[in-house]
C-alpha cells in the first residue's frame, strides 16, 4: 500500500477521549459517575479529584479488564455503520497504571494507529482499593472495513496486554505478558447495507441436480453419448476427460468412490472422477416442488445446472447453456415458473474463477469449432486466462496455465475486463439469468475472487434485481464480505461447528476436529458471530448443517466408525436420529435461514465427499423424522 494511503486511513480514524454519558452507565448496572464530555479537551482534565499516578513497575493483572459485550466497556456493540463513533475502555486497579493505550488495526487497507487512553473516573466501592476506568473514542471511517483492537498497558517499566481470548469471538479477554495480536473485532458496514426481506427466516432447500429426481429419462447420461459436430448442442461425450461415463442405479448403488474415507470395514481406494451418473434433471426437481412447499421450503439453492463434463458441475463449459444431461432451457423456465407460483425463490450456484478444461473458452481437447484460449493467442478468450511459458507444455506454443487447486481440467481465469465484462456487464452471466427469473447467486469459493470483483458483481446483480440474494462460501469469519458492499451472506459453517458441538460434543471431522460446547459456550460462540456481523447480514446467514462439502449431518451423528455397517446399524441410526431432531429444531428456530441438503429431512445418510452426494431415497423415506422436520 502507498504510504499516503496508509496516512489518510490514519488520519480518518480520528480519536477525541471523551467521557461515556452517565445515562449509559445506568444501563450498565455501574455505580461509576462520570463527568459530561468537554469537546477538544483531554478528559482526564475534568476529573482533578483523581490522585496523581506514582509507579511501582507492578501491575494487578487480575483487575485489568474489557468485555466488547457490556455497555460498560464498549459501545455501541457489534457491528456499526461507517462513521459511527465507538468508545471503548478498560478497568484497571486504582492507581495501578501509568499509561494505557489501544492499538488499532485496519485488516483491509493494512493500517494502525496506537491511541492513548485518558483516565476519566474511578469506582472506590470495587475491588481492594478501588477501580479506575480508562478510555478512549473511535470515529471510525466512512469507509467499510474490519478493524481489530487491543490494549497496551503500562506502570512505570511494566508492561502488560489486554487482548481478545485465543477463540477470537470477543467477550471478556484475558492478559497477556507479550502480544499475540489477538484483537476484539469491530466491523464497519456500508451505512445503505439492506438484505432481501425474503431471505430472513427462509429455509433453504439444497439440491444436487443429477441426485435429486429423475423426471425426463431421455436426457440420462450414457457413455454412448456423442457431442454434435459443432460442439454447441451437446456437453458430454461418453467420457469425462477421458474417462468412460458410469450410469448408477439409482436404488442399489453408491457413488463412485463413496468408501474411500470409510475406516475399519468397507474401506476401499476407489477415486471419485466425477463420471457417474443417476439421472437427475430439472424437471425432476419441478416435479417435485409441491411436495417441498408442502415441508416448509421456500428457497431452493442448486449446485450447477450450466454445461460442464463432470456430474458435479463445478468445471463450468459454458455459463449460457443448461447441461443437457439435466434439461433445455425450456425446463429451466418451466422450473422458474413454477416456482414463482408457489412462492419460491431459486439460487444458481455460480462458478466464476475457473472454468473447464473442456470449454469452448479454453478447449483444451480441441472438441469446439471455436477457437480457445488454450488453442491460439489469437483466441477471443485469450485474455480470460491466466497462460504462461511452459513446461509443461499444455497449450499452444509450449504454454501452460494456471489451474484451481491443481487440478489442470480447471483452468483459472483471469480477472481482466474482458472476463468483467462476460460476468457482470450489461449482458453478462449474472445479469442475465437474474432477468431470467432466478432468486439470486451463491458464489463458490467467494474467497478466491477479488473485492474489486465482488463489488462489480454486487453492483450488476442489484441493478437487475435489487431483491436478489447473493450468497457466499466462506468456512471462517467472513467479515470482509459482508459489509454491504459485496456479499450478503453466507454459507454460515460457523453454525455447523457450533452446533455439532453442542449436540455432539467432541466430534471427529475431516474438515477439522470439533471441540464439545456447553449451552452457555454455545451462547457465546453464537454472540461473536452476532457481534462479528452488520445486522442485515446476520438476518439472512445461511445457517447450514452440512452441504454437498461436508459429511451428511445423519453420519457424523451417529455413533460408530466411520463404515456403513457401524453408521447404518438400525439402534445407531436411532441415536443419531434422536440427535437430528435436537439439530433440526435449533437450526429451524434459529434467526437466518436454515439449510437443509437435500434427503437430510427423511434420513439420507453418507460420509464425506463423494458419498454425501448418495441419490434421495424416493420410496424408503423415514416419514416419521420429515413429519418432525
Amino acid at each position: 500500500m502507498p504510504q499516503g494511503r496508509s496516512l489518510a486511513i490514519l488520519v480518518g480514524l480520528v480519536v477525541t477521549l471523551v467521557a461515556v454519558p452517565i445515562a449509559l452507565l445506568a444501563l450498565s448496572g455501574a455505580r461509576t459517575s462520570l463527568p459530561p464530555a468537554q469537546s477538544g479537551a483531554p478528559v482526564a482534565a475534568t476529573v482533578p479529584d483523581l490522585p496523581a499516578l506514582q509507579p511501582d513497575e507492578a501491575i494487578d493483572e487480575a483487575s485489568l479488564a474489557h468485555d466488547s459485550r457490556s455497555d460498560l466497556y464498549r459501545v455501541p456493540w457489534g457491528a456499526v455503520p461507517a462513521g459511527t463513533d465507538v468508545t471503548l475502555r478498560i478497568a484497571a486497579a486504582a492507581g495501578d497504571l501509568t499509561s494505557a493505550a489501544v492499538r488499532v488495526s485496519d485488516e483491509l487497507n493494512g493500517s494502525s494507529i496506537t491511541v492513548p487512553l485518558a483516565r476519566v473516573a474511578r469506582d472506590a466501592t470495587l475491588g481492594e482499593h478501588g477501580i479506575d476506568y480508562w478510555q478512549a473514542t473511535l470515529s471510525t471511517i466512512a469507509q467499510p472495513t474490519v478493524l481489530r483492537y487491543r490494549f497496551i498497558v503500562s506502570d512505570g517499566a511494566a508492561v502488560r496486554y489486554l487482548e481478545d481470548d485465543a477463540l477470537l469471538d470477543g467477550g471478556p479477554g484475558e492478559v497477556l505478558p507479550a502480544t499475540e495480536e489477538r484483537g476484539w473485532q469491530i466491523t464497519t458496514y456500508d451505512p445503505d447495507f439492506t438484505t432481501p426481506d425474503w431471505a430472513k427466516g427462509a429455509v433453504v432447500y439444497q439440491v444436487f441436480p443429477d441426485r435429486f429426481a429423475n423426471g425426463d429419462p431421455s436426457n440420462d447420461p450414457s457413455p454412448d453419448a456423442v457431442a454434435a459436430a459443432s460442439g454447441a448442442e451437446r456437453y458430454r461425450y461418453g467420457d469425462v476427460y477421458g474417462n468412460p461415463v458410469l450410469v448408477r442405479d439409482w436404488e442399489t448403488e453408491l457413488p463412485e468412490g463413496s468408501c474411500r474415507a470409510y475406516t475399519g470395514a468397507g474401506t476401499c481406494h476407489e477415486a471419485p472422477l466425477g463420471r457417474d451418473f443417476y439421472g437427475g434433471d430439472l424437471a425432476g426437481l419441478t416435479e417435485q416442488l409441491p411436495e417441498l412447499v408442502e415441508l416448509g421450503v421456500t428457497a431452493i439453492y442448486l449446485n450447477p445446472i450450466f454445461a460442464a463434463p463432470s456430474n458435479h458441475r463445478y468445471d463450468t463449459s459454458d455459463y449460457t447453456v443448461i447441461d443437457p444431461d439435466l434439461g433445455t432451457q425450456a425446463d429451466f423456465d418451466a422450473l422458474v415458473a413454477e416456482a414463482d407460483r408457489l412462492g419460491l425463490h431459486l439460487i444458481l450456484d455460480g462458478v466464476f474463477n475457473h472454468t473447464s478444461s473442456d470449454s469452448p473458452f479454453f478447449d483444451r481437447a480441441h472438441r469446439f469449432g471455436e477457437v480457445g484460449a488454450c488453442e491460439s493467442a489469437g483466441s477471443p478468450y485469450a485474455t480470460w486466462y491466466q497462460l504462461e511459458p511452459g513446461p509443461p507444455a499444455k497449450c499452444f506454443d509450449g504454454q501452460t496455465y494456471a489451474d484451481w487447486a491443481g487440478f489442470d481440467t480447471l483452468p483459472a481465469l483471469a480477472e481482466t475486463p474482458d472476463v468483467f465484462g462476460a460476468f457482470f456487464g450489461a449482458d453478462g452471466i449474472v445479469r442475465h439469468w437474474l432477468d431470467a427469473g432466478i432468486g439470486g447467486w451463491r458464489l463458490d469459493v467467494m474467497n478466491e475472487i477479488s473485492h474489486g470483483f465482488l463489488r462489480g458483481l454486487r453492483d450488476a446483480a442489484k441493478a437487475s434485481n435489487p431483491d436478489g440474494l447473493i450468497l457466499g462460501e466462506f468456512w471462517e469469519d467472513a467479515s470482509p464480505w459482508l459489509l454491504g458492499t459485496e456479499a450478503d451472506s453466507v454459507m454460515n459453517y460457523r453454525f455447523r461447528r457450533a452446533v455439532l458441538g453442542l449436540v455432539n460434543g467432541d466430534t471427529p471431522d475431516l474438515d477439522g476436529a470439533i471441540a464439545g460446547l456447553t449451552p452457555s459456550a454455545f451462547a457465546s460462540v453464537m454472540q461473536g458471530v452476532r457481534e462479528d456481523y452488520p445486522p442485515p447480514a446476520w438476518e439472512v446467514l445461511h445457517n447450514i448443517v452440512d452441504s454437498h462439502d461436508t459429511t451428511r449431518i445423519l453420519w457424523t451423528l451417529t455413533p460408530g466408525r466411520d463404515n456403513r455397517a457401524e453408521k447404518e446399524d438400525a439402534a445407531n441410526l436411532e441415536i443419531g436420529k434422536a440427535k437430528l431432531r435436537q439439530v433440526a429444531a435449533l437450526q429451524l428456530t434459529w434467526p437466518g435461514m436454515a439449510g437443509i441438503y437435500y434427503g437430510d429431512e427423511v434420513g439420507l445418510t453418507g460420509h464425506d465427499d463423494p458419498d454425501d452426494r448418495r441419490p434421495y431415497p424416493w420410496g424408503s423415506e423415514d416419514t416419521a423424522l420429515r413429519e418432525w422436520y
